[in-house]
């Protein structure tokens, strides 16, 4: 089937789209645009406490949801725990290729 056919002529109607009849297709607005990304550097257990730091402010200042806050939060204590597993396992390779 066709759009044509849908239309039910050779003018696209509004009414085809579940949309008034006087109203075209033209009338749909755009999506709204996509909310800038925010980067955090997170390559350190340092850089990971700082951004913990700036949700918790964030959080007690109510910019910030207590309950995003504490997904958050988690997520970053997941990341700072595999910087340390990490940084472990790096030193004990160091040290058993030395002995």
């Amino acid at each position: 089937m066709s759009l044509y056919m849908v239309t039910g002529g050779g003018k696209m109607s509004g009414e085809a789209w579940g949309l008034p009849a006087n109203q075209g297709l033209s009338a749909l607005t755009p999506p709204p645009a996509k909310p800038k990304r925010y980067r955090a550097k997170l390559s350190t257990v340092a850089d990971v406490n700082r951004e913990i730091q700036r949700v918790y402010r964030e959080a007690r200042s109510n910019l910030l949801d207590t309950g995003d806050a504490s997904k958050l939060a988690h997520i970053l204590s997941l990341i700072a725990r595999i910087h340390e597993t990490t940084d472990l396992e790096a030193r004990l390779a160091k040290l058993e290729a030395s002995a």
